[in-house]
């Protein structure tokens, strides 16, 4: 009796140490999918500024389209993906700059990019509220919830 036990705890065993290992390989292809992705969007993200600088208005359109695939298959945070589209539709380098324009009287430039924010974020897929959010923080000088909470 004990050896049908010992046999059967080792056979339990045996399948446990197989899931175990087909969970570690699904986590690893998964890890494998984000990066790619992240990779990829980065690059349509550069594609996306040449597009800007040669005035290809197409080809803009299509880099968001392309990075809308990627950011989904990877679960990238399309928020900053959006507004790092934005910033390069306005050949700004960072929202630092247009914030501390605005705060000397010129917000077009961070006008500019919000618009072209607000432009993106649904072709990446997202809600209008989550829209409408995101760009009122950004108006107010920050790029996320998080840092506009501790703001306080």
């Amino acid at each position: 009796m004990l050896a049908s036990i010992t046999g059967s705890y080792k056979v339990a065993t045996g399948i446990l140490e197989d899931y175990k290992k087909q969970l570690d390989d699904l986590d690893g292809s998964h890890q494998e999918l984000h990066d790619t992705a992240e990779e990829l969007s980065n690059m349509e993200l550069e594609l996306l500024k040449m597009s800007v600088a040669n005035k290809d208005n197409e080809s803009v359109e299509k880099s968001l389209s392309d990075m809308k695939e990627f950011i989904s298959a990877g679960k990238l945070d399309m928020n900053s993906y959006a507004q790092a589209a934005a910033l390069a539709m306005n050949g700004v380098d960072n929202l630092e700059s247009a914030w501390e324009k605005a705060a000397n009287g010129d917000g077009t430039e961070l006008n500019n990019i919000i618009n072209d924010y607000v432009h993106s974020m649904p072709k990446f897929g997202a809600y209008s509220g989550d829209i409408a959010t995101n760009a009122a923080l950004l108006q107010n000088g920050f790029k996320t919830v998080k840092r506009g909470c501790r703001k306080r």
